[in-house]
Formats: structure tokens, sequence, C-alpha cells
């Protein structure tokens, strides 16, 4: 605001102050003029949601999505505060690194909550859901889910357990390899991701993958689902032996094989 007022000083410098206070009170050719819209004339429901940002551009699909979030967070306003400052603050530095082209995270924000709500719909043995993404988060994150409270811990600490994208890398980089290699002395051994075109960072992948499909498959798999949110788990709660347990988790998934789907998903506690 304070640079828009500046920038009106500079571009307005010099004028006839009494001409340009008689041009905005023109009634016949107004300088500035208003749409009026009734409220009861615009709809209702969904159709009531902001249609532009400040700067009068259409919103996007993510700032749409996250407008209708802080409304299914209504209910608390503190909580619905904090994701507004988050998301716009510390969450935005955290993904910036990862945005693509255009020079937005609203992608990698929408992928990386995608992720959260479906954990947070296996831990209540939803499998089947095909809703969209805004009605499936306004079921999680409703008033009335008797698993509100858990399920917010688990969106809130996806990102504040994180200090910067250099500590995910580094993390992810400690816990999975793509090559089998001899584990430095003292250095707990990693965990081998299988497959073609694996990467090691679970985190940056699910940003730029979760979601998308090639075909019918997924293009961040359930296995890579499963096992980033093992290192979630373990961030938050400090899980000892993580580096065995891991294994021990690559090894089911992998013995799995077709079995890891949907319907047979269940979350870790």
């Amino acid at each position: 605001m304070l640079t828009m007022i500046e920038a009106i000083k500079r571009r307005f410098v010099g004028t006839d102050a009494v001409a340009a206070w008689s041009r905005l009170r023109d009634r016949d050719q107004p300088a500035i003029s208003f749409l009026f819209l009734p409220i009861e004339e615009i709809g209702a429901g969904d159709e009531l949601y902001i249609k532009v940002n400040s700067r009068g551009k259409p919103l996007t699909p993510f700032e749409n999505f996250k407008a209708r979030l802080e409304q299914t967070l209504a209910w608390s306003p503190g909580r619905a505060d904090d994701l507004a400052h988050k998301v716009d603050g510390p969450w935005s530095d955290l993904l910036w690194p990862l945005r693509g082209d255009h020079d937005i995270v609203d992608d990698e924000f929408k992928r990386l909550l995608e992720f959260v709500i479906e954990i947070c719909e296996w831990r209540e043995d939803r499998t089947d859901v095909d809703d969209p993404l805004h009605q499936r988060s306004a079921v999680m994150f409703g008033a009335d889910n008797p698993k509100v409270e858990e399920h917010l811990s688990l969106l809130f600490h996806t990102f504040d357990v994180w200090s910067d994208l250099d500590d995910i890398a580094r993390t992810f980089q400690g816990l999975f390899t793509t090559t089998h290699r001899p584990a430095e002395d003292g250095a707990p051994q990693s965990v081998v991701l299988f497959g073609t075109d694996i990467q090691t960072d679970l985190f940056a992948e699910c940003c730029k993958s979760h979601g998308r499909v090639r075909g019918k498959a997924r293009l961040f798999p359930l296995t890579q689902t499963l096992l980033l949110y093992a290192v979630l788990l373990h961030r938050i709660r400090a899980s000892a032996d993580f580096p065995r347990r891991l294994r021990i988790l690559r090894n089911l998934l992998a013995a799995s094989g077709d079995e890891v789907r949907r319907e047979h998903a269940q979350a870790g506690r």
C-alpha cells in the first residue's frame, strides 16, 4: 500500500490539486468509477468466493483452494490466521526454490497439500475418495471431523519440521540412495530405492509429481507416498533406530509389488 501511495505521488507531482479534485467529482465523466453488484445477485454457496486478488488479477486455482480452506477453518480463527500467514510467508519461502518456469509455487503447494489430505483419508480408512480436493479438505479439516486436530497437526508439521530446502535435501540424501554403496564408518547404511527414474528427495518429488498420472500409473507412486510419510513421522517424533525401521518398510513395500494399492494402503501410527 505504501509503495502504491508513493507511486501515485510521483505520478501526479506538480498536478493542479483543484483541477484534479474537480475531475474526480465530475458526475458526467468520472475519473474513477465502480461496479456495484448486490450480494443477492451473485448467487450462493461456492459462487460467493472472491474471484480476483488484491491486484485485480483472477485468482489461481490454488488461491481459490486456499480461500476455501481458510473458510473451512473458520471454526478456529487462530488456526485460519496461522495458516494464511504461513502459506504467504515461511511455507512459500520453503517451496520457492522448487518453483517452475512461471515463478509461482501454487502447483507445488497444491500437490503437497493433496499428499497430506490423502494421508489423513487413509487414517480414517477412506481409500476410494475421488471428490474435488476442496471437498476432501473440507471433510478432513472441518469442525465436525472428530480427528480434525490430528489432521491439522500433520498439515502444519509437514511444512514446519523443515528449516529450509537444504535441510530437506540433506535429510533425504542421508536416508536414501539409488545405488548400493558402503556406509562411512559409524554412519547408518542408506536405504536403496528401487526402480527407474527414482529420486531420493521424496519431498521435492512429491511437490513435483503428486496427483499426476501417466496413463493409469501415478507419477508419485503409493510406495513413495508411504516412505515420505514415514520420514515425516520420524521428523515429528524423533523415532529411534529409524534407518533400520525405514529399511524394513522399504523391504515390505518392495515385496508387496502390485499389492500396494489405494484400497490396501494403511497409514502408520
